[in-house]
């Protein structure tokens, strides 16, 4: 018996690796914040675009990174209201102080643990 939970045990570490490394290779902006706004995880494409470490980017307010933070905060409650907001079009501030149209697609995750706790998954694409 325990060797056969030992093996789900190193499956679910396996798994989880394997999810890590898909979102650090995707091309596109992630971010995943709570309910108040604050970012939990990133990937390292948000890290390069802002210039942001990712220590300091997580504990951060996600709206800050917007030219327009209220926009940003709005967007965000919508995603908490609706579930899932396709499109929502906003322009991030880059490292460099400069302003790159972002459009963002997200969706709430529920925490089966902690069955009231909610997070955004947040993927932003560059528009054009």
């Amino acid at each position: 018996m325990k060797e056969e939970m030992n093996m789900s045990e190193e499956e679910l570490r396996e798994l989880q690796r394997y999810t890590r490394d898909l979102i650090k290779a995707s091309l596109d902006i992630m971010v995943t914040f709570n309910s108040e706004g604050i970012i939990i995880d990133v990937n390292q494409q948000a890290v390069e675009v802002t210039g942001v470490p990712r220590e300091k980017l997580i504990g951060s307010q996600f709206k800050q990174y917007f030219t327009d933070p209220d926009r940003a905060q709005r967007g965000a409650e919508l995603v908490f209201k609706e579930e899932k907001v396709w499109d929502y079009e906003l322009e991030l501030i880059n490292h460099e102080g400069g302003h790159i149209p972002v459009s963002w697609n997200a969706s709430v995750y529920r925490d089966r643990a902690v069955k009231s706790q909610a997070y955004t998954l947040l993927c932003m694409t560059f528009s054009r």
